[in-house]
């Protein structure tokens, strides 16, 4: 029986009121299950789009510092020199000198080998 319906059904006007706050707190209950779940959309949407703008900006940022470019060429070399039947040797030497360590393929290439790193390998080409 609709909740409009049952109230009416009931002759005594006290319980009429018992039963109609029943069934506002039950709405009131249902409302804010309804806020929560909106407020807890609305954060991780806000966050999800912050990171969004953030990994961008970032792209960019990395885009005019020249990072990132020839990552594509290296990755290629490198597996070309995997294909390539050379000896131990023959592969350690050309991995070193192309690649050299992770911080020195990250900087940029117009200041990449200006000033040693201290945190480079020994074999790093931009060790010394």
């Amino acid at each position: 029986m609709p909740a409009k319906a049952e109230l009416l059904a009931i002759d005594d006007v006290t319980r009429r009121l018992e039963r109609l706050a029943d069934f506002l707190v039950q709405e009131l209950q249902v409302l804010e299950v309804g806020t929560q779940i909106q407020e807890k959309v609305k954060t991780r949407l806000d966050q999800n789009q912050r990171e969004y703008v953030l990994r961008e900006q970032l792209q960019v940022i990395r885009q005019e510092l020249g990072e990132g470019e020839g990552d594509d060429e290296l990755e290629e070399l490198a597996k070309r020199l995997d294909d390539a039947q050379l000896s131990a040797e023959g592969k350690k030497s050309p991995t070193a000198s192309s690649s050299g360590c992770a911080r020195c393929r990250r900087s940029p290439p117009n200041t990449r080998w200006r000033a040693p790193i201290s945190t480079c390998s020994p074999r790093c080409p931009g060790a010394g």
